[in-house]
């Protein structure tokens, strides 16, 4: 299982200086959330957000948004996203079934074909004939 750890105070220091010089090349004096367009003032509290793709999908771009911004953009953007990537990739890899197939459905060996008849998925033969159910 994957496990996201949190930035280092080494890592975190070496973000915001990077965003503070980033801001200066733009003539700004202090750096710009990356979710919001207001500058992070000195003294409010603020996280590394991943610009672009989340870090949970591979995202590497970090750059640092105000806390609040942060954590409304993480529920209400990120973790659907990351919850329906990963449901997309259990169905793709048939790690995920319904626990209840639908009469017919794809995961029934019996399905009905466009005249009404019932038969057998795999064979095509008419459903209950000699050798199967």
């Amino acid at each position: 299982m994957l496990r996201l750890r949190r930035a280092t105070t080494s890592q975190r220091r070496a973000i915001y200086a990077a965003e503070v010089e980033a801001a200066r090349e733009a003539g700004r004096e202090h750096p710009a959330c990356n979710l919001c367009p207001h500058p992070i003032l000195p003294g409010e509290l603020w996280d590394v957000s991943h610009e672009g793709a989340p870090a949970a999908l591979g995202g590497t771009v970090a750059r640092i948004a105000h806390r609040r911004c942060n954590r409304i953009h993480g529920a209400t953007v990120v973790t659907p996203m990351v919850a329906k990537a990963k449901r997309e990739h259990d169905k793709f890899l048939d790690i995920k079934r319904p626990r209840n197939p639908l009469p017919g459905g794809r995961d029934d060996p019996r399905k009905k074909a466009i005249d009404g008849r019932v038969v057998e998925r795999a064979s095509g033969r008419p459903w209950g004939a000699r050798g199967n159910g």
